[in-house]
């Protein structure tokens, strides 16, 4: 029982000494700098609109023979529109080509795409830009422009063949995605 007082009275002092030793040196700021930040917001950021942030998007049926030949199924297009959000350069003009980072987020495997659960087997979901820029889950595609009118940016979603062995039956998966903007 003694040991375990005598580290816990020496933790203790140590902790002490070095609080007191950081107290005490007046110079500090003067060592590393001091760094004063401030700004402003110039327009609130925007929002996502009705039915574009909880989605539920329908795929085409793929034959299994159809994922075995071609490795994938058609394309399903997507979009996410913003809405209340005006678009500033920092000279406080309009911005003429908006640029935006989206991120997609949700169980992935081993193939870099995303992951199905259910009866479904050898199948996994794949995610791309207007371009056919893929999105691996959890990282930044590539920015891309938005038009100014309609305020929409457009995906692609298709089912992609897997290593596993297709076995036919029904799938979902949920994704989430993050929007930057500049």
């Amino acid at each position: 029982m003694t040991p375990l007082w005598l580290c816990l009275i020496a933790s203790l002092l140590t902790t002490t000494a070095v609080a007191s030793d950081v107290k005490q040196d007046k110079n500090m700021h003067q060592r590393f700098g001091v760094l004063n930040l401030s700004g402003s917001i110039l327009e609130p950021s925007c929002t996502i609109a009705a039915g574009s942030g909880e989605q539920v998007i329908p795929l085409t049926m793929v034959s299994i023979p159809m994922l075995v030949t071609e490795g994938q199924g058609p394309i399903e297009y997507f979009s996410i529109r913003l809405t209340e959000c005006t678009l500033i350069e920092q000279k406080g003009q309009e911005a003429d080509n908006p640029r935006f980072i989206a991120t997609f987020e949700g169980p992935s495997n081993e193939n870099g795409n995303f992951a199905l659960t259910g009866e479904a087997r050898g199948a996994s979901l794949a995610i791309a830009d207007r371009y056919g820029r893929r999105a691996i889950p959890g990282k930044p595609l590539p920015p891309v422009g938005i038009d100014s009118k309609s305020m929409a940016l457009l995906y692609q979603a298709r089912i992609v063949k897997n290593n596993e062995i297709p076995k036919a039956g029904n799938y979902r998966t949920t994704l989430r995605f993050k929007l930057e903007y500049y």
